[in-house]
C-alpha cells in the first residue's frame, strides 16, 4: 500500500532479497550465517553515515548494531516481554548492548525491555511516542461519509489473538442475548485468524459483526462510529486511541498499562471506559453502558478531543531530534 510513496521519496540504498524470508533455508542461512559475520554484512552496505537507525526489533537492529561507523540507534515499538514469551535471545541482547540509544514508544515498552534484559538499564533509554498528524487524520476523516444504520462500534487493528478480539465476540454474545441492538465494525486483515473468528461467531449466533478488511483510510468509519473500541491484551502503543482522541470519539479500551499511558491525563483524568482485559463480562458492562448513556459518552467525547493536544506531532519530532544530534 505504502510502496509507492517509499519509491518516491526515500533514497534505496540496498534492499536484501525478498526471497531470504520465504525460503526457509535461506532465511536459516541469513540469519546463523550472514547476522553473525560483520565482514559481510558491511560489505552488502559499504557507506558510512551519520546515524544508523534499526527501525524494527530482531534482523534490522542486529544488523545496524554491526555497521561500521556512525551512531547507532534502536528502536523498539512492542512490548518485548510478551512478544517473545519471556524468553530471552541472546543475539539480540548483544545487539542492543552495542547500541549508542534506544527509543521506546511507551513507558510500558521501556518497563517490558528492561524486564526480559535488565543488563540494558545503564543504556540511554528515551520514550518517544509514536507521532500523529492530527491535521491529516481529521481531513482523512471528512473524505467520504460512511453510512451508519445504527449504534456501532468500530475496533481497528489486525486480525490477530494480542487484539483481544476473542473477549471482544464473547462480550458482544452476551449483550446479544439481552436484545440490544447495534453492530461492530473490525477493520484490520488477518485471513488466518478471521477463520477462527468466524467459526466463533457462527458458533454464537449472532449476526451483527461486520468484518471491514484493510483500509488505507480508517477515519471515516472511527468518525462515523458511536464508540472507538481497543481489546487488545498488550500493546506496544495503542496509536489507534490516539487517533480516536483526535477525532472526539468515545473510547473503550482495555485496562493494559499503555492504554493507561495514552488515555490518563493530569488534568482530565480517565478520558476512556476501561475494563478488565480478557473479562468479557467486564467489556459486556462497558459496552452497555456507552450504549445506553448519552451523556457520559459525550463526556468522554469531550475529554478525547480535549487529550488530543498532547498527541501533536511536533512533540515527538523534538524529542527524536534531539536523540539523532545529541545522543
Amino acid at each position: 500500500m505504502y510502496l509507492a510513496w517509499c519509491e518516491e521519496h526515500l533514497h534505496k540504498v540496498f534492499s536484501f532479497p525478498h526471497i531470504f524470508g520465504k525460503v526457509r533455508f535461506l532465511n536459516k542461512f541469513w540469519k546463523r550465517r550472514v547476522l553473525k559475520n560483520p565482514k559481510l554484512l558491511n560489505r552488502f552496505v559499504p557507506q558510512h553515515y551519520d546515524v544508523n537507525i534499526g527501525f524494527l526489533e530482531g534482523i534490522s537492529t542486529i544488523y545496524i548494531s554491526q555497521k561500521n561507523g556512525g551512531k547507532k540507534i534502536g528502536y523498539i515499538h512492542i512490548s518485548l516481554w510478551e512478544i517473545r514469551d519471556g524468553v530471552r535471545d541472546e543475539a539480540e541482547l548483544c545487539a542492543y548492548l552495542a547500541l549508542d540509544s534506544l527509543i521506546c514508544v511507551s513507558h510500558y515498552v521501556r518497563e517490558s525491555l528492561l524486564r526480559l534484559y535488565p543488563e540494558l538499564a545503564h543504556k540511554h533509554i528515551v520514550v518517544i511516542h509514536n507521532p500523529i498528524n492530527t491535521e491529516s487524520i481529521r481531513a482523512k476523516a471528512q473524505v467520504r461519509q460512511v453510512e451508519k444504520k445504527r449504534f456501532s462500534f468500530c475496533q481497528v487493528g489486525r486480525l490477530t489473538h494480542q487484539k483481544g478480539l476473542e473477549t471482544l465476540l464473547d462480550a458482544n454474545a452476551i449483550l446479544q442475548k439481552e436484545g440490544l441492538e447495534y453492530d461492530i465494525w473490525l477493520i484490520g486483515e488477518g485471513e488466518r485468524y478471521k477463520r477462527e473468528l468466524l467459526e466463533r461467531i457462527q458458533s454464537q449466533g449472532v449476526g451483527n459483526v461486520k468484518f471491514l478488511g484493510f483500509q488505507a483510510n480508517p477515519y471515516p468509519y472511527m468518525k462515523a462510529c458511536d464508540v472507538c473500541m481497543l481489546a487488545s491484551y498488550y500493546e506496544g502503543y495503542g496509536l489507534v486511541l490516539a487517533e480516536s482522541c483526535v477525532l472526539g470519539k468515545a473510547i473503550i479500551a482495555s485496562d493494559i498499562p499503555t492504554s493507561k499511558e495514552i488515555l490518563i491525563d493530569s488534568e482530565l483524568g480517565e478520558c476512556a471506559e476501561f475494563f478488565a482485559s480478557k473479562d468479557a463480562q467486564s467489556l459486556a458492562d462497558s459496552m452497555r453502558r456507552l450504549y445506553e448513556d448519552k451523556t457520559y459518552r459525550e463526556e468522554l467525547e469531550s475529554k478525547a478531543l480535549g487529550i488530543a493536544k498532547n498527541f501533536e506531532v511536533t512533540r515527538a519530532l523534538r524529542a527524536f531530534e534531539k536523540v539523532l544530534c545529541d545522543g
